[in-house]
């Protein structure tokens, strides 16, 4: 019997402990000041690889951690399920004092007035196997007037114990335990989709890296323009200075210097402007301090490498790799766990039902004892006769509750039966979906690769056109005109590398994603 009560009691303790402190074992999500970019600062200037500026976007951008909220909202599924499992635990007192007047005799009086003082203390909880087990302690005390009163003041005292148990339906407290199942799941669900969420937004973020490296880029190919220009120009103002050329033909290489400058102002200002989309993603534009300070890209559009052709055999790995990791895919199979449990909770609903109840008590009295001589004792004798158990109460029942229609039970198997087959196909369309993106990603990582070997032999070709036109100029074979085309072309072929190099690193990001391969090739660990 102590093993008992102690089993009832430590459960209700550790509820009791959490109320009086008021700790709930709840998510108490913050929000985090911007941190980290000191760590990058060298020289007034913030230095950033594509992986440290991702690190900062991952600790500071308000998308993500938005998204990594996800979880916890969903964590509130978990405590509801929970509820069928809370201990209750329950005081109560009260006090009634009666007087009414009497007609007959036997009341005891003529106006009969009595005190009725009750208290008691009763505790239930759900065990996971799918017992109800509870208890019970009552006492009370009752003054009268009543002259064929045994006892005046009489002290009752009772305790019980029982303990019910399911033995059809409901017997391994699936009905309870499956919906605290599918919410832990749909938690796990929620995980799954905020890391693709915030694998998503990393990728959006690196575009931004890529995009910023590429407007730098720019930069430079616009600088190379201006000098070729700026050379043609200088060259022209020596032969006119020498009489060798006529003062009209100079507007036209002049001109192409004006354009080039232009152009070259157009890219640094785009530079700039894909500069503070880097600092929004960081949170270094919130600091006026930070948002002064120059950010330097180390990564260059043209660095990495193009990486190894993509061949068949390989995208077939990728895609295999893709189907085992990505979250999404993940998240389905435990879509359909969560169906399985559905059903079976469901088909569990339609059974009979049948308790068996066992319980067990004893009962104690105490009080003045009216004509004895003398007095019996009060609580204590009355608690002593209860725990001595010389007057128990003890029993059992059978509850059995056969449903001879069952329209909601047959409403939640049909509506768990559809679901299943719902996600069933949703775990066909995600499939094809995952497939779908690794092979466009691996095309178009292939096709930007194919478009920087092309570009490259464009390039070199425009830089020999360029010196032979120059020759040919100087030796009075051709005009300006010529020398100045050929020098346009090679700044556009140029540009055309240097976009072939950008759609690469993009692409490449996108294969990265699409393979879930994202997070271990930038060393970013997501905490779970």
């Amino acid at each position: 019997m102590a093993l008992f009560v102690l089993a009832l009691a430590r459960p209700a303790a550790a509820q009791w402990a959490g109320f009086i402190t008021g700790q709930v074992n709840v998510p108490h999500p913050g929000v985090r000041p911007v941190r980290g970019i000191q760590a990058f600062i060298h020289n007034g200037k913030i230095e950033l690889s594509l992986r440290d500026f991702l690190r900062l976007t991952l600790a500071n951008d308000p998308s993500i951690q938005i998204t990594q909220l996800s979880p916890d909202t969903a964590f509130a599924s978990v405590f509801h399920a929970r509820a069928p499992f809370d201990p209750n635990l329950s005081l109560n007192y009260a006090a009634t004092r009666n007087i009414s007047p009497e007609f007959i005799q036997t009341s005891g009086a003529s106006t009969l007035n009595e005190l009725n003082q009750t208290s008691g203390i009763n505790f239930s909880q759900l065990l996971p196997t799918g017992e109800t087990i509870s208890a019970g302690f009552n006492a009370n005390r009752v003054a009268t007037n009543n002259q064929y009163a045994l006892f005046n003041p009489t002290i009752s005292s009772g305790i019980n114990f029982s303990i019910t148990q399911p033995l059809w339906q409901n017997r391994d407290n699936l009905l309870y335990r499956a919906p605290l199942k599918q919410a832990e799941i749909s938690v796990a669900i929620a995980k799954d989709q905020s890391s693709y969420q915030v694998a998503t937004l990393l990728a959006q973020a690196a575009d931004a890296y890529w995009t910023a490296a590429g407007a730098l880029g720019n930069v430079g190919v616009q600088q190379a323009a201006l000098k070729l220009a700026q050379g043609s120009y200088d060259l022209n103002r020596e032969m006119l200075h020498l009489g060798a050329l006529a003062k009209l033909d100079i507007y036209q290489s002049e001109a192409q210097v004006a354009a080039d400058k232009v152009q070259l102002v157009q890219a640094q200002y785009a530079y700039k402007e894909s500069l503070d989309v880097l600092r929004r993603y960081i949170g270094a534009d919130l600091s006026p301090s930070l948002r002064r300070l120059p950010i330097v890209l180390e990564q260059a559009a043209t660095s990495g490498g193009m990486g190894r052709a993509m061949t068949a055999a390989r995208e077939t790995r990728a895609i295999a790799y893709a189907l085992a990791q990505r979250p999404e895919m993940h998240a389905i199979r435990q879509q359909l766990a969560s169906d399985r449990l559905g059903i079976a909770s469901a088909h569990e609903a339609l059974e009979p039902s049948l308790n068996l109840t066992g319980f067990y008590g004893g009962n104690g009295l105490g009080g003045d004892q009216v004509g004895a001589g003398g007095t019996t004792g009060g609580l204590a004798t009355a608690l002593r006769q209860m725990w001595a158990f010389s007057a128990p109460t003890y029993g059992f029942s059978l509850k059995l509750g056969l449903p001879l229609r069952n329209s909601n039970g047959a409403g939640q198997l049909t509506n768990a039966l559809v679901a299943r087959t719902q996600d069933r196909y949703a775990a066909r369309s995600d499939r094809q979906a995952v497939i779908e993106s690794v092979r466009l990603a691996a095309k178009q990582r292939e096709m930007a690769r194919q478009q920087i070997l092309a570009a490259r032999i464009a390039v070199q070709l425009a830089q020999k056109n360029v010196a032979a036109e120059q020759e040919k100029y100087k030796l009075g074979s051709i005009t300006m005109f010529e020398v100045l085309q050929a020098q346009v072309l090679l700044s556009q072929d140029q540009s055309s590398l240097l976009s072939a190099h950008i759609n690469y690193q993009l692409a490449r990001i996108a294969y990265l994603l699409a393979t879930w391969k994202l997070f271990p090739a930038m060393g970013i660990k997501l905490k779970t």
